[in-house]
């Protein structure tokens, strides 16, 4: 997933890499020194095709047909990370409470906090993969990527327990910010 073309309402602009760096990654991971993985293994998001919708769906069908204790499987996801209200005051409109979302291609198109991906959905998606998969390595290239292994929730998702917390399943994590 890699979003560099965002809508011209996102108030944090276009970025220059984004997509191009999944572009990069993808043909890549097609390579011998890569895996030589055949096109139908990978599933490219970038720009406009990468609204929360079919990330989504490449989470919940194409991710869960390859489970299996024997694969591993790699996520990039490169783009805007930004805090957006998840509270607000109704008499003033005053943000009460904000949280660390990546920005889909359509996270300003109407309310960012059902458009965008919230960094926290994130960490729960790869902690439940990497209970399923034999490892789970994740890129994460977005402002505020570190919430991603924040395990200071007092509530934390079974999964995100096991893994983030009681060191089960294999998940390697590189990010950027």
């Amino acid at each position: 997933i890699g979003i560099s073309d965002y809508p011209k309402e996102t108030p944090e602009g276009k970025l220059l890499y984004a997509h191009a760096d999944a572009e990069a990654f993808a043909k890549f991971l097609k390579q011998g020194r890569g895996g030589a993985l055949p096109d139908d293994h990978i599933r490219l998001l970038t720009n406009d095709k990468a609204s929360l919708a079919p990330i989504e769906e490449a989470v919940s069908t194409f991710v869960r047909k390859a489970r299996n204790p024997n694969n591993t499987l790699i996520i990039l996801l490169a783009g805007h990370g930004s805090y957006l209200p998840t509270k607000k005051d109704p008499l003033t409109d005053k943000v009460l409470d904000q949280a660390p979302y990546f920005l889909t291609y359509d996270s300003y198109a109407q309310d960012g906090k059902t458009t965008g991906l919230r960094i926290s959905r994130f960490r729960e998606i790869i902690a439940e993969e990497a209970l399923s998969f034999r490892r789970v390595i994740a890129y994460v290239d977005v402002c505020h990527a570190g919430h991603v292994q924040e395990t200071s929730d007092r509530d934390l998702p079974d999964a995100v327990q096991k893994v983030f917390v009681d060191n089960h399943g294999v998940l390697g994590l590189m990010m950027a910010t």
